[in-house]
């Protein structure tokens, strides 16, 4: 399944995405350019759904016939979601356990944000990816700290014999589930 995307007039913000003036390869002017694609990112601003939609143009040198495209801004997020919408995904589905379809209403019922529970897993993998060098660190600062605690708690996951291990002072907790 995919996205439909929401009418232009509908979005709270609109960001062009010229292409240059000049063709790049034979310096001529370019002629008026058309929209390519159409991008659209919901974020979560102010306790407020804020959905940008960035247009991105596209045109061919009528001289030499070079095919010039815009380019979106640098930081635009490679999926649908910005940082802030993707970190309330991870807390509802973590912090308090939602189901991907519980989280799905919940960002749609309550700030209207479509979401698919695809979009719900992927969105919860980029989270966890951008927080493995903090992770790390913790972890190493741990290691190098003069005292820490630790525990091992054995627990079952898909029917084989897991562990999850802790290790924290009084200002660093770092956990491992193997």
């Amino acid at each position: 399944s995919w996205r439909e995307l929401v009418p232009t007039e509908a979005v709270d913000e609109v960001v062009e995405c010229p292409v240059p003036s000049c063709c790049t390869r034979c310096d001529e002017t370019l002629p008026t350019a058309d929209i390519a694609r159409r991008k659209q990112v919901s974020y979560f601003t102010d306790k407020r759904h804020h959905l940008v939609e960035y247009q991105v143009q596209a045109v061919n040198c009528e001289s030499c016939g070079k095919k010039h495209q815009g380019k979106l801004p640098t930081g635009t997020p490679r999926g649908a979601f910005g940082a802030c919408v993707l970190a309330l995904v991870s807390t509802l589905t973590g912090r308090y356990r939602l189901s991907k379809r519980g989280t799905k209403a919940c960002l749609n019922d309550i700030l209207g944000i479509r979401i698919s529970t695809g979009s719900i897993s992927n969105g919860e993998h980029t989270v966890s990816q951008s927080l493995e060098f903090p992770t790390e660190e913790v972890h190493e600062a741990l290691k190098a700290a003069p005292v820490t605690n630790n525990d091992e708690t054995t627990h079952y996951r898909q029917h084989k014999l897991s562990w999850l291990w802790l290790t924290a002072n009084d200002k660093y907790a770092y956990y491992k589930i193997i």
